[in-house]
């Protein structure tokens, strides 16, 4: 794949995505170019990609100048530093891991040390980010968050849950607790926050409205089950949302300004203002530019979608920000909103770390992101240690304390999401989240693959788990049920040890298991005792506790060095060097954990949850 059109996605029609590549296949070059249409100039957004002689990303580089570069030692991940005019700034660096490969700690480029303490369980215990951030994790008899402590503020969160791990109560130290229950499928039924109560009503899956105090939203949904508008009370008119044939969020009408009440804002309702968004996307999905437009006429209004999709620019454009994407998913640079200027220079540029943003180079200066423990921005500080940024992460949403000044706006949410004021919602990839209902505004576009409830976030648990792709995050009941199934197959004496192996068979060359979750679902999640782990690691667990299942302590050491055959010559020609399977000990080890307090009756045996 080298070049692939977007031209129906962008205001230009003449946008497209390009890709090089070096002669072993790895990635040198990504581009999203466009056309300036003020100026009629062919413009673009772009980086490029170097890898050292053992293949591993050396370093990223920007068209402002920007490197960023990666150091390792023992194959991980050692030392971030970029290139910022010139001058070589530290990201990150002393970096330490667990022997399961998990990040222990390291110390950002403004001396701030970030320290993360884990459990005998391997359950996180807390996070530490020099004097701006300290956060302490306890949980509950079912391995569920149940609190954290915010040692900056002396703030308490405490959460509840359901049967089925569902979020029922967060209180909260300000006096807002919140209170949520759900139907049978997952569809948020009620909502209380503060003492004010909110009840939600539906037609199937479709919400159609949201109604308590000064909250009165209401919505209608097509036929495919996208939000299509958005009104208040009895209002004719509202927040109008338009869909390509992709059934992807393309263009948003707002013809006056609205009062908007939500349930997510404290009780507040802001005054939203009138005008026309567009958004464009490239053919992966990635959103590659969102643009602000003065209000369309309401005779243009009725001329439906043939205005949106041929005349939008009749109206003035008051801004537009271009986007760029890994193609994993993460958002590598953007340029500078709030400006007609559509050159494609790069304003900011985002570092990640272990999957997460740990920096954000805006404007020639490095700012760095202390995350929480799903990953999502709690405090950004400048080069002197001191907070340019902060939010308040509640369960569903989040509220800023500070920003502005010369940092301005973080927009990350929730790992995959950005925030769009204009709409109070956050683009996730394939669909858009509204932290107000806790749900999509869309389906979920892989069906019920996804589960029953198509527009639940986080399987009503945000606290625990996140969905970075707004696709499929497996339950605890789903995950459960991959471990009864490995067990069941277990029980024919003829074919237990066929099953074991064939199920398990984890090297890249070869062919792949049933259970072979890195290479057959590389961006899922699974959900294990409260704790959502990767694919991967999730691989290395179900390993372990069918080796346990099938013959005891041998088959747990059977694991263990089945682990270390394949992980080697992997790791050899990786890099040439190997940790002979460190990395998967933990993970197959907590499995086997699993496995050996069923048999000794400790806990029930793994069973998937009915009507889940």
């Amino acid at each position: 794949l080298c070049s692939v059109s977007n031209s129906l996605d962008d205001e230009s029609g003449r946008a497209n995505t390009r890709y090089s590549y070096d002669e072993l296949g790895q990635l040198t070059s990504l581009a999203e170019n466009f056309v300036d249409v003020e100026n009629l100039v062919e413009r673009s957004i772009g980086v490029s990609y170097k890898y050292d002689t053992y293949g591993r990303l050396y370093s990223l580089t920007y068209a402002n100048g920007v490197v960023v570069t990666y150091s390792y030692a023992g194959g991980m991940v050692s030392a971030i530093n970029a290139r910022v005019n010139g001058v070589v700034r530290t990201i990150l660096t002393n970096v330490s891991y667990r022997s399961a490969g998990r990040p222990s700690g390291f110390t950002y480029g403004n001396g701030a040390v970030r320290q993360l303490t884990y459990g005998w369980d391997n359950r996180l215990q807390s996070i530490s980010t020099g004097a701006l951030q300290s956060l302490s994790y306890g949980y509950d008899a079912n391995d569920r968050m149940s609190s954290i402590a915010n040692g900056y503020d002396s703030s308490t969160q405490t959460f509840g849950y359901d049967d089925v791990d569902r979020l029922t109560m967060g209180q909260r130290h300000d006096g807002q607790d919140e209170y949520w229950s759900y139907d049978s499928i997952g569809h948020r039924q009620t909502h209380n926050r503060g003492g004010s109560g909110f009840g939600l009503t539906y037609q199937g899956n479709w919400l159609r409205q949201v109604a308590g105090g000064s909250v009165d939203r209401r919505y209608q949904i097509d036929a495919l089950g996208n939000r299509t508008q958005l009104t208040h009370g009895g209002a004719t008119e509202g927040t109008d949302f338009y869909y390509d044939p992709f059934q992807r969020q393309r263009w948003v009408v707002r013809g006056t300004n609205q009062t908007e009440c939500d349930t997510a804002r404290a009780g507040t309702c802001p005054v939203m203002t009138a005008g026309l968004w567009t958004y464009g996307y490239n053919h992966a999905g990635q959103r590659t530019y969102r643009s602000d437009h003065s209000p369309p006429s309401r005779f243009q209004l009725r001329r439906g979608t043939d205005y949106f999709s041929r005349d939008s620019l009749r109206t003035t454009r008051r801004w537009i920000q271009r986007y760029l994407h890994a193609p994993s998913g993460e958002l590598l640079a953007e340029t500078a909103p709030n400006s007609n200027t559509d050159d494609g220079a790069i304003a900011s540029v985002y570092v990640y770390f272990s999957g997460q943003p740990v920096a954000v180079i805006r404007n020639g200066a490095v700012h760095y992101i202390y995350n929480d423990h799903l990953g999502r921005p709690e405090v950004v500080a400048n080069s002197a240690n001191q907070p340019v940024w902060r939010a308040k992460n509640y369960a569903f949403h989040r509220e800023v304390m500070q920003q502005g000044g010369s940092f301005g706006a973080l927009n990350l949410g929730f790992p995959g999401q950005y925030y769009d004021a204009e709409t109070n919602l956050y683009y996730n990839w394939h669909r858009y989240y509204d932290p107000s209902t806790g749900r999509y505004t869309q389906a979920d576009p892989i069906g019920l693959v996804g589960g029953v409830n198509r527009y639940g976030y986080a399987s009503g648990n945000p606290v625990g788990r996140v969905d970075p792709l707004g696709l499929k995050d497996w339950t605890e009941c789903e995950t459960d049920a991959f471990l009864e199934q490995a067990r069941n197959e277990l029980r024919n004496p003829v074919t237990r040890t066929l099953n074991a192996i064939r199920n398990h068979l984890g090297y890249n060359g070869g062919s792949l298991g049933k259970f072979d979750f890195r290479f057959r679902a590389p961006d899922d999640r699974f959900m294990v005792d409260g704790v959502p782990i990767s694919s991967a690691s999730f691989g290395n667990y179900i390993a372990g506790y069918t080796g346990v299942h099938h013959t005891g302590p041998l088959g747990h050491l059977g694991v263990l060095a089945g682990g270390i055959m394949f992980d080697v010559p992997e790791d050899l020609m990786r890099d040439g060097t190997t940790n002979f399977d460190a990395d998967s000990r933990q993970d197959i080890n907590n499995g086997a954990k699993r496995a050996w307090s069923e048999v000794f009756r400790q806990r029930p045996p793994a069973c998937g949850c009915s009507g889940e």
